[in-house]
């Protein structure tokens, strides 16, 4: 599940759509916020010590993912769309339709 998360945000940030790190919910809480607040909880009593750690990682990754697209969004985009290997994939698929 901590994945599908991690794959979602990068999928939103790999998106050349502007995205705002900093939109709160109706609680005042941030992406950043939840994420934190998610990778700091205790180990509830259904997780096993394999998925606590799994979940930790996963967290702590969609933090640093969030901060980094903070402090540069171009930089941040481009990381996250060659580690999904989508870097270039625009310009390619423009000479496809020439």
């Amino acid at each position: 599940m901590q994945n599908r998360r991690l794959e979602t945000v990068e999928n939103i940030i790999a998106s050349r759509r502007e995205v705002n790190v900093n939109a709160q919910d109706t609680k005042g809480k941030t992406a950043i916020d939840i994420s934190k607040e998610e990778r700091e909880k205790e180990k509830e009593s259904w997780e096993n010590d394999k998925r606590f750690k799994k979940r930790k990682e996963t967290y702590s990754t969609i933090v640093e993912l969030l901060e980094s697209y903070e402090r540069n969004p171009i930089e941040a985009r481009i990381n996250v769309r060659i580690k999904l290997k989508l870097a270039g994939k625009t310009f390619f698929s423009f000479f496809l339709f020439i």
